[in-house]
Parts: C-alpha cells; sequence; structure tokens
C-alpha cells in the first residue's frame, strides 16, 4: 500500500510541485489519493518522479480520480484506447500540441486533468511549460475582467495553429472524427478549485467569445454562430489575455531534473 503522508516541493513560486518516493504502480489507499488531489489542488501540476508503469497500471492511476476519456482525435494505443502516444519521430518538423492550450476544451464536459508518463526523452530539451490561469486572470487590468464577465468562450477542435500541431499524428493514427466545439465560461473556476481563471486558449486555438444570452428557461443558451471568432494573430482587446496568459512569472518548466 502506498503511504498516505506525502511530501510536495514547489518548482515555482506560482506552479507546479514535485513529488518523489511514491510508487503509483501498486495499490493507493484512500489518504494517498486525497493528499494527491488536494496537492494537484494546491499546485495545479505535479510531477511524480521515477514511475515505471505498464498500460494498465497507468489506466488505474487515472481512475483513481475520475472516469478516463478517449482522446477524441488520435486512436489510443492497442488494448487501451483511452491512452494515446504522443511522440516525435525523427522525420517530424512539428511537436504535437506544440503551443499554448489547455487540453480539450472543445468537449462538451474537459476533463478535469491529463496525466502524461514520459517515456523516452532527449537529451536536451523537451520541456513542456506550464502557466498558473488564476494569476492571470488576477493580473488582467479590472477592465477586462468586466469585459470577461459573462462572456462564453468557444473552443473549436480544428481550426488554425491548433491542428496544424496534430498533423502527424491524425494523419498516422487519426480516427476521422470531424469538428468539436466545447463552451464554457470565459472566466471560470473549476469544480474543486472555486476560484476565477482563465479558460481561453491562445490565438489558432479558434476561441471565440459571446454574450450569455438567458433564455426562457433562465438558463444560458449557446449561441453558436454568432460569436466573434479570434483567428491568427488575434483580435479584439482579448490580445490582453493572450499576452498575460503566458508570462514568465506564472510558469514552470517541466524539466527531468530539479
Amino acid at each position: 500500500m502506498a503511504q498516505s503522508k506525502l511530501a510536495a516541493r514547489p518548482l515555482s513560486g506560482s506552479i507546479g510541485a514535485e513529488i518523489r518516493g511514491l510508487d503509483l504502480s501498486g495499490e493507493m489507499d484512500a489518504g494517498t489519493v486525497a493528499a494527491i488531489r488536494q496537492a494537484l489542488l494546491e499546485h495545479l501540476v505535479l510531477c511524480i518522479r521515477d514511475q515505471q508503469l505498464t498500460p494498465g497500471q497507468f489506466m488505474k492511476v487515472a481512475e483513481c480520480f475520475g472516469e478516463p476519456v478517449e482522446y477524441p482525435l488520435v486512436k489510443g494505443i492497442e488494448g487501451f484506447p483511452k491512452i494515446i502516444e504522443v511522440s516525435k519521430l525523427e522525420h517530424e518538423r512539428i511537436n504535437f500540441g506544440g503551443l499554448w492550450h489547455s487540453d480539450t476544451t472543445y468537449l462538451p464536459r474537459p476533463p478535469m486533468g491529463t496525466l502524461l508518463l514520459a517515456r523516452e526523452l532527449p537529451p536536451i530539451g523537451g520541456d513542456t511549460l506550464f502557466a498558473n490561469q488564476y494569476l492571470a486572470y488576477e493580473a488582467l487590468s479590472a477592465g477586462m475582467k468586466r469585459m470577461l464577465e459573462g462572456l462564453v468562450g468557444v473552443n473549436i477542435s480544428t481550426k488554425a495553429a491548433a491542428a496544424h500541431t496534430r498533423v502527424d499524428r491524425v494523419a498516422d493514427s487519426g480516427v476521422g472524427r470531424g469538428a468539436a466545439r466545447g463552451v464554457g465560461r470565459g472566466a471560470d473556476g473549476g469544480a474543486d478549485g472555486g476560484a476565477d481563471a482563465d479558460d481561453v486558449n491562445v490565438p489558432g486555438g479558434a476561441v471565440a467569445l459571446s454574450r450569455c444570452v438567458e433564455s426562457e428557461r433562465g438558463d444560458c443558451e449557446r449561441r453558436i454562430g454568432s460569436e466573434e471568432v479570434v483567428g491568427e494573430g488575434g483580435n479584439l482587446p482579448l490580445r490582453e489575455v493572450f499576452e498575460v496568459e503566458a508570462r514568465g512569472e506564472f510558469l514552470v518548466r517541466g524539466v527531468r531534473n530539479l
């Protein structure tokens, strides 16, 4: 049984923590799962070192925190449709997902998070950057916060630069589905966190914002088709949001030896 007590060492002043001495390959007790979840809520990104997991063990870890979902654009690995391989082969010049984004926000119910397991890393480079969007929201001007309040963000899976980063994987293992759209508030607190955060992907990621309209039922209608779409290079005052989202003071670099 994994121990319930664990220590999360912060990796930066804004986001990310490292956990060592925890073996995820065995059964985790409820206390350990709760401690990991709490650490995730506090630090937003967790790096749990030195894990040697089979696909089955990897799925069991994911199931401790919720219901895993299939990635809609690329086939899963053999026997495990909810696990995809993220790779960059020798001849490829575009890395998968190589732009600022929040994973699968175009789904009707975006997942609470993403699990990544490093299998093969280059000797230099290959790092992933993570940005704290709660701090990014707090850094926005008062006027921008007022503009975002009550807006609806629309994310579309097949637009512009975002789709370009998937061309190699879709070519060799795509599932042939059409565009997916997801709708969510522009400044939205998570189910656990409760605070406001930016939920707006970078320009080129097919982001749109529209005013929330009260329907006869009193809820918020999806105004698909009447939104102002942010295309290549951005437009509207949303450029301020994009510039703030990835400021250096909100980042941590996910590297192997820290």
